[in-house]
């Protein structure tokens, strides 16, 4: 597998961004800071919920953009009609670019060639935010610290030992 890396993210009607949204990443890490309310939140849910698709099957995955459903992650103003997705181009050493799409009528593993490149992405990230990190010493002196559970709901499902 080549070397490939995340060259942008788009995002529309989803969490915090109303409308259309391009984050072009061309740099080694990226950085982001802001007011409260500003996004950085729902572009970290934007990461996580299009890489975490691999591990779910389509009904599973489609809900996260499904007007009307309880566990949507629609933009609130968004309509009906409207549609709601996330967008990752990759790119690799030699300039190709990879485009991955997750929404309610794209999903990407049905597509055994995008699933396979998205589930080695994802096992070879380290998709952690301050939530998880913090949580492992989330407990009293008294108490012993439990941290299977976080790991099976948070690490586990991720680790694949399936040889390509």
């Amino acid at each position: 597998m080549a070397n490939w890396k995340i060259k942008s993210i788009d995002v529309e009607n989803f969490k915090f961004f109303r409308t259309h949204f391009s984050l072009n990443i061309d740099c080694k890490n990226l950085l982001l800071y802001g007011e409260n309310g500003a996004g950085k939140s729902s572009l970290y849910w934007s990461f996580y919920t299009h890489f975490q698709a691999y591990t779910k099957t389509q009904d599973q995955a489609k809900k996260y953009f499904l007007h009307g459903h309880n566990e949507n992650l629609r933009n609130r103003y968004a309509s009906a009609e409207d549609n709601s997705g996330i967008s990752i181009t990759f790119e690799n050493e030699s300039g190709s670019a990879l485009v991955i799409n997750d929404s309610l009528y794209n999903y990407y593993c049905n597509d055994p060639l995008m699933r396979d490149f998205m589930r080695l992405t994802m096992m070879s990230s380290d998709f952690m935010n301050y939530k998880f990190l913090s949580s492992l010493f989330d407990f009293c002196n008294s108490e012993d610290n439990e941290v299977f559970n976080l790991f099976e709901k948070e690490v586990l499902p991720f680790i694949d030992l399936e040889i390509v």
